[in-house]
């Protein structure tokens, strides 16, 4: 399936502490630290490649390698809020473009998001507060959805009819705007910026 290929650095912080660590054993922390960042980088390059400019995993593997994740996993920095996850976001998608330009920013940021599901939301790694600010994976299929949900909100119409489709989201400004219109829905249902995803379709 293609999870073996290019393994990638460890979920470790600069200080080479593994990551908020789920067993009390060192050794299983260790190997299912590997397991899920291997997972991990699998399902968001596989997330991708049926609709993304790049089709070919390994491109897709190298693109993912050129983020340094390791600041999100150190538990020495403490916490993590919003306005720091947004800083390393930004300049990570950047950095990813430079790797692979025929990516544009959304699929850069599907990718970089897709990741975080799983390593993070779903594999219970992270600072304390990342759960809570990493970014849902954004695509049409999310805002066909939000735009289903909330028909009778005239407001969040407005504001989803003005967004770039991810063919066109060649900006982070335009990033941005998306992802503010998830922050208005998850204020409005309850529930976590990623969690928003749930509307998808």
């Amino acid at each position: 399936d293609g999870r073996g290929v290019r393994r990638s650095r460890p979920l470790r912080g600069h200080s080479g502490v593994v990551a908020n660590p789920v067993s009390s054993s060192s050794a299983m922390s260790s190997v299912r630290e590997r397991l899920v960042q291997d997972f991990a980088r699998w399902v968001a390059t596989c997330a991708v490649r049926s609709n993304s400019p790049v089709r070919a995993q390994g491109a897709l593997y190298s693109a993912i390698d050129a983020v340094d994740f390791a600041p999100l996993f150190d538990d020495g920095r403490g916490p993590i809020g919003e306005s720091e996850f947004g800083v390393w976001h930004s300049s990570s998608v950047a950095a990813m473009l430079e790797t692979e330009p025929r990516l544009n920013v959304g699929w850069a940021a599907k990718l970089v998001n897709e990741y975080l599901k799983t390593a993070c939301y779903v594999g219970g790694y992270g600072r304390a507060g990342l759960s809570q600010a990493i970014h849902p994976p954004i695509d049409n299929g999310l805002v066909n959805g939000l735009k289903c949900e909330f028909t009778g909100d005239t407001d969040l119409r407005e504001a989803l009819a003005s967004l770039s489709p991810m063919s066109r989201m060649d900006t982070y400004d335009k990033y941005e705007c998306l992802i503010e219109v998830c922050r208005r829905v998850a204020r409005k249902t309850g529930c976590s910026l990623m969690e928003s995803e749930i509307f998808w379709e």
